[in-house]
């Protein structure tokens, strides 16, 4: 006479290997989110410094752009790093802005 399993016994021997399923797959899920996380801040770092008044001063010496382009590109990052100076109306009071202080009246 042929053995069977019943449900039960094949549900037995299958559970173990769900659950290592299971547990392989949120393990592979952690080392790929820990990846990810790690290349795109190394990524990220590098791009922080950014492009600086060095590198711009390095690009002239090297002969990469014009005295006329460093000039151009170091008024607009003059800019950009106080966007209010020199484009501000003065004090409709005439105050100092830096004191505040009123001038004398005539």
């Amino acid at each position: 006479m042929p053995t069977t399993l019943a449900a039960t016994d094949l549900f037995r021997q299958i559970l173990p290997w769900l659950g290592a399923l299971v547990v392989v797959a949120v393990i592979g899920g952690f080392i790929m989110s820990a990846a990810r996380r790690m290349l795109t801040s190394d990524a990220s770092d590098a791009s922080a410094e950014g492009f600086t008044l060095h590198d711009l001063r390095r690009l002239k010496e090297r002969g990469e752009i014009t005295p006329e382009e460093y000039e151009r590109a170091k008024a607009n990052f003059m800019h950009q790093a106080n966007p209010a100076a020199g484009h501000s109306a003065p004090p409709a009071d005439g105050a100092d802005r830096k004191t505040g202080a009123k001038p004398p009246d005539r």
